[in-house]
């Protein structure tokens, strides 16, 4: 809405959950689209997801997380300790 410029379609929605390209309708009355939308404008958030799996597998849980965690050799020098 800073700008004056149109949302990209399939970013946002109006207070009945339609498409919608006007900044104030989403950010006052609408919202965002779930996991980004429809595929076309990248709907699939794996990142995110793959983020959201290693936080509730790993940091909640205690294990290991992101550079500690141990390469997939048979010898390792410790335990494996991972958390999914």
């Amino acid at each position: 809405d800073r700008i004056g410029a149109p949302v990209p379609p399939g970013w946002g929605v109006d207070r009945n959950g339609e498409n919608c390209s006007d900044a104030r309708e989403i950010c006052q009355n609408g919202g965002l689209h779930p996991l980004g939308g429809p595929e076309r404008t990248a709907g699939y958030k794996g990142y995110g997801l793959g983020m959201f799996v290693e936080i509730v597998c790993s940091v909640l849980s205690g294990a290991a997380v992101g550079p500690d965690v141990q390469e997939w050799i048979p010898t390792r020098d410790r335990p494996i300790n991972y958390g999914h």
